[in-house]
Formats: structure tokens, sequence, C-alpha cells
């Protein structure tokens, strides 16, 4: 439960509470332990109504996601003094439209798509924030006849061409040593295919949740292999578009801010945050257990290692590279995106924890 804060009474304490938060700036975020007594006494940052509200998009049914929930409900962006227009979007493929059509100034997305939208979006995007890691919400699940990776050599396996399902399976087989080519793979809609697998019309289906849970119904069907196995190669990301980062860049800064300040709330408030994430997520107590558990939350020193050089898939410049190699192969796209102008690591670099 919240734990209340007991406040020192006083004319002057109260009128300098008031005036530090009314001049608090994204320049000089809020400590932990100041934003703790900001929301227990219902007093707020003056939010830059002067700009526009930055527009971010964010898909309700991924669990590395709810925790924006929290941010709405508990006012957190208006702590920080910065002005976004939170869109809830029943359809993720929606959502990537309408980031690359200018109609959104930020959104969640699967890293593999930011890198596939690269060169398409109107206002350019910038990956600034790794929001989670995947960490068994992908799977591939199969028959009890194959047991290991290489025992998918000859066998039928359904995957989203191009997707993320698609590049699971492709680290799959690279681990088991086997081509693409000798793998009989079916393109379907990962729904689709996880029905098709449940019936018993192909031996193997790489899903995302919930589909996995429907391919699982199947009588000795069983997990092969998951994100859990791959760290760090599906990370869903919050992008921006370059606009938004040229014109209000301190508002970017407020947003990174807000994320790593409402993690720091649910670790200080966990029931609430359970409450509000439940709510949010439309599922019943044990899909919403399940789910979250598949979601490995990202810290902010964390981010700065994802978004520093490195050889391991736990580095977003070596997994953009994977997934741009991947994608040009699917024929998703003709050739790979300027990933230096795509990955941009100065917005949690600056974050500073009180």
């Amino acid at each position: 439960m919240r734990t209340k804060r007991v406040l020192i009474t006083g004319i002057a304490f109260t009128c300098a509470l008031y005036l530090a938060v009314a001049c608090y700036s994204s320049k000089a975020r809020l400590s932990n332990q100041f934003l703790a007594s900001i929301l227990e006494s219902t007093h707020l940052a003056a939010v830059n109504t002067a700009a526009p509200p930055i527009r971010l998009g964010c898909s309700y049914d991924w669990p590395g996601w709810w925790p924006w929930a929290i941010t709405q409900e508990r006012k957190l962006f208006e702590a920080h003094g910065v002005n976004v227009e939170l869109r809830w979007f029943d359809d993720y493929y929606g959502a990537l439209e309408a980031l690359t059509q200018g109609m959104l100034d930020a959104n969640c997305q699967v890293f593999n798509d930011a890198v596939a939208i690269a060169d398409q979006a109107v206002n350019g995007e910038a990956v600034v924030l790794v929001t989670d890691n995947s960490d068994g919400n992908d799977k591939i699940v199969v028959t009890e006849k194959i047991e290991t990776p290489s025992s998918l050599a000859g066998h039928q396996v359904g995957v989203e061409k191009g997707k993320l399902t698609d590049f699971l399976l492709t680290l799959i087989l690279d681990k088991a040593g086997i081509s693409r080519d000798v793998v009989d793979i079916q393109y379907l809609n990962t729904a689709v295919g996880a029905i098709a697998f449940a019936t018993g019309q192909l031996d193997a289906v790489v899903a995302w949740q919930p589909d996995w849970l429907t391919a699982l119904k199947r009588p000795n069907s069983q997990e092969l292999l998951s994100s859990h196995d791959f760290p760090g190669a599906i990370p869903q990301v919050v992008v921006v578009t370059q606009k938004v980062i040229a014109e209000q860049a301190d508002g970017v800064q407020a947003l990174i801010d807000t994320w790593f300040d409402t993690l720091e709330y649910i670790r200080l408030h966990p029931e609430d945050s359970e409450a509000i994430m439940l709510r949010r997520s439309r599922l019943s107590n044990t899909n919403y257990r399940r789910f979250k558990q598949g979601v490995h939350l990202l810290s902010a020193s964390e981010n700065i290692a994802a978004f520093s050089p490195g050889e391991t898939l736990e580095h977003l410049s070596f997994t953009a590279q994977k997934a741009a190699n991947f994608l040009i192969d699917t024929d998703e796209i003709s050739q790979s995106p300027d990933l230096t102008d795509l990955l941009n690591g100065e917005f949690v670099r600056r974050y500073e924890p009180q």
C-alpha cells in the first residue's frame, strides 16, 4: 500500500514547496523523493501549454507498455511538466501507420518495426528508449515429434512473414546451424497460424501472446524455445520523430524521465500499480500474471548499456543490423536504413536518478 509521508506544517514550507513545483522544468528533473511528495500532496508542476502536446501512441495489449497507464492515471506527465497526449490503440499496426503518416509524434513499437519503417516516416524517427525486452512472450510451439531445433528440418512451420516471429525463427535456425531452406515455412497471420497448428495443419508455429496459448491447446504440444533464450533479441522501444526532437527536445527528455519515475512508482507502490495495469490489460488475473512474466522492463542503466556498442543481441546497434539483414532477406526493405540516425541514446544517458 502507499505509505503516507508526514509533511512538516508551516506557511514558509508550503510556499517553498509551491514555488519549487511551479518552477520545475525538464532541465531540473524531480527526485523520486520529491515526486512522491508531489503525488501525496496533489501539487503538480506547471505543464508547458505553449508547446503542442507530444502525441504518444501505445497498444494496450503488450505487457511492457502497461506502465504507461500508471503514468497517465497518477498524472506523472504533469508532475514532470510535459504535455503528453497518450493515445491507446486496439490495433498495433494502426499505431505504426499513424506514426509513419505523421499523426503521432512518438510511438511504442517493436524494434524490428522501427528498423523496417525508418525510411518511411514522413517526420523521420529515432529510437530513444527501450521499455522492455520480450522474455518468453514470443515462443515456438511444436509437436511432440520435434525435440530439438535441428529437428525442425523438413517440417511445416507457421510464421508471419517479415515480422518478429519470422525473425525469432531465423535466430532459432541459426542457433541450430540449419538453413531456412530446409524448413517448410508457411507464411500466415500469427493468430491464423496458431489455429492451424492447434488443429493439426502445421508441425510448429512461432507466435506471440496470447496466440501461443491457442497453439498449446493441441494435445502433446510443447514449447521448444522462446525469446527468453535470446536475451535482447526482441526489444520494445519508444520511437519519436526527428521533428519533435528538433522542436521539443526538453519535452522528449521529460517523457523519458517520466518513464523511469513510473518504474520507481511501481517499486514503491506495487499494489496500486498492479491494479492499474490489470485494468489496462483487459485480461483475467491469470493471463495478466502469465503475460506480465514474459517481459523484462529495462532500468535506466540497462538502457544505457543497450544503446552502447556491443557484439550481442543486448546491444541495439548489433540487433538493428541483424534485423536489417533479416528484413532485406525477406524482401521487407530494399536496403539497410541509416542506423546511426535511428538510434538516439542521449536522452537515457541524461536521466539522473535522485
